[in-house]
């Protein structure tokens, strides 16, 4: 009877699964007119919104109804519907394995982008060293350049050729390369590191100056000196970090 949690599990699943990866995923098959799974991936996106809509009827009766039929004429309310129940032959343990494979990849890409602050519309060359893996990289090509800001994907079974300061990724059984260059500007990005740098050593000399004063450590509330101490910390580590980018670019 713990209504909250259940509505909170479908609430997250779709839009965590099924609107920010499952559709995201499938935008490359649907857009191909020519591809040999388009019409697989429309059933399954179908047959998923309605499993959905079925989950949802007991929390919001009358907007899942009316999308309901909008999508379907089989039965004439979703009342009449039976519920959801677990298909043996429809759990797919070694494909939902490899998805989770694709995802924290694609995840990684987009947290080094976003790292360096490398804006969407720029692409970059992806290499990917795997001997296991190979079939579904090729399989899931489409996805990763699409979803990895990828202008092309390269695949190999060894490092051979890989550019000596290629940012790595380390999935199970895969490691993916970018080209450093392909990333930034490197020289303006030295001189935004740089700036960044001055900036995090003003603000840790401040923070240092401030509880080295005896004065405000005797006055000042326990919790604001607390607050201090932990942005001293802070900015050490954003500056040693940016210290340690500006070292390898050079």
């Amino acid at each position: 009877m713990r209504f909250g949690i259940a509505a909170t599990k479908i609430y997250d699943f779709i839009w965590s699964e099924y609107c920010d990866w499952y559709i995201e995923m499938c935008k490359s098959r649907l857009y191909d007119e020519n591809c040999k799974t388009r019409r697989a991936c429309v059933y399954v996106l179908n047959h998923a919104l309605v499993t959905l809509l079925k989950l949802l009827h007991p929390f919001m009766p009358f907007l899942t109804e009316k999308i309901y039929k909008e999508l379907t004429d089989e039965k004439e309310s979703i009342m009449l519907e039976k519920w959801p129940e677990i298909k043996d032959n429809l759990c797919f343990e070694e494909e939902e394995k490899n998805v989770e494979i694709i995802k924290s990849i694609i995840v990684n890409i987009r947290n080094v982008r976003a790292n360096m602050n490398v804006v969407p519309s720029k692409k970059t060359n992806l290499i990917f060293v795997t001997k296991q893996y190979r079939k579904l990289i090729e399989e899931t090509l489409e996805t990763l350049k699409k979803l990895g800001f990828a202008e092309n994907i390269q695949i190999q079974e060894d490092k051979s050729n890989i550019p000596s300061n290629a940012i790595s990724i380390i999935s199970e059984g895969i490691e993916v390369f970018i080209p450093f260059e392909e990333l930034v500007d490197v020289e303006k990005e030295i001189i935004r590191l740089n700036e960044e740098k001055a900036r995090l050593e003003a603000e840790v000399r401040r923070a240092s100056s401030m509880l080295a004063n005896k004065g405000f450590v005797e006055k000042a509330p326990k919790d604001k000196i607390e607050e201090e101490e932990a942005k001293l910390e802070k900015y050490k580590e954003m500056l040693e970090t940016v210290e340690k980018r500006i070292s390898e670019m050079k």
